[in-house]
């Protein structure tokens, strides 16, 4: 479902033959936002200048009538005045930027003067304000914005989980460090984000795979969920308080329980194809072929979570 705002101006006449449209749009799909303008909206334009006068003698007037509601002026100004006020918010989290050049030679790439930095590799990639990730042949190692070694050229990859960790991958193992290169979990069997999207907002969480059994870690790296569930995959389905509901896979069949208390909701089944938290509280279950889908209440998994516990 889209949601559009349409700002719209008409002058000359108001027949759709002669007249011009400064028309902004805002729109949400899914996950994604978009904002566009029109070309036109540029303050040379006649329509532009039209458009100014035209709010600024509404609000005029209006403002003038009792019990009247937010002119259009008020509107925008209100608009402007939160959009910036997110701008000052995210800038807190940003680094101030540093120029970092990086040089070719001899087909490699390395960083600044080569009487300052001789060591070559075959890639450089940004990985974050603070960190490069560097590649020679099929290893991955880590930068820091001075050049200084953070993790060395040893892994097979290298990606961020949080803002304060990060993930390595080598010789079919996976380990976590913190951004200085200190070692703070490993010897693990994989690690992943949730790929769970209509979460509420919070803390983000990972699964972590150790001795074949998965389990759940916020970004501090605190087990929500012990590494006891033996399954091929999870995903967190939804969060609500105490409930972690989360899709299971193993052998070709899928399922969901209660990654807390350890509860199967809905058995492992073969013909299951998807499980999805949707609106009105309720876990859609997908089939696979012609099967007919179905959905579960949230309510109707707290029964069955509570006639499993009546029962042991």
């Amino acid at each position: 479902m889209s949601n559009i705002i349409f700002l719209n101006y008409f002058f000359k006449n108001h027949t759709m033959e002669n007249c011009e449209t400064i028309r902004l749009e805002f729109y949400t799909e899914s996950h994604s936002a978009h904002f566009e303008v029109p070309e036109n909206f540029n303050t040379h334009t006649d329509v532009f200048r039209k458009m100014a006068q035209f709010i600024g003698d509404d609000h005029h007037f209006v403002k003038n009538l009792p019990d009247t509601h937010l002119t259009t002026l008020e509107k925008l100004e209100i608009l402007c005045k939160v959009a910036r006020e997110h701008i000052f918010e995210q800038s807190e989290y940003e680094e101030d930027y540093k120029e970092v050049k990086v040089f070719s030679k001899n087909e490699k790439v390395t960083f600044g003067e080569a009487s300052f930095n001789t060591t070559l590799y075959d890639e450089i990639r940004f990985f974050s304000n603070q960190f490069f990730k560097v590649r020679n042949g099929l290893k991955y190692g880590l930068l820091d914005s001075n050049s200084q070694e953070i993790l060395p050229l040893e892994q097979d990859d290298i990606f961020k989980i949080s803002k304060n960790y990060i993930c390595c991958r080598r010789e079919g193992l996976s380990y976590i460090y913190t951004l200085e290169g200190v070692e703070v979990m490993g010897n693990l069997d994989g690690v992943t984000e949730t790929t769970c999207g209509p979460l509420e907002p919070g803390p983000d969480y990972f699964w972590v795979k150790k001795e074949g059994k998965w389990g759940l870690i916020d970004q501090h790296l605190n087990f929500i969920i012990p590494c006891r569930l033996d399954y091929d995959t999870c995903n967190l389905v939804s969060n609500f308080g105490s409930n972690f509901y989360v899709k299971v896979e193993k052998d070709g069949k899928a399922g969901m329980i209660n990654g807390l208390l350890n509860i199967d909701i809905i058995p492992l089944d073969e013909d299951i194809e998807d499980i999805m938290y949707v609106r009105g509280q309720k876990y859609l279950i997908t089939k696979k072929g012609d099967l007919p889908d179905f959905s579960l209440h949230i309510l109707e998994a707290h029964k069955i979570e509570k006639q499993i516990r009546d029962q042991n």
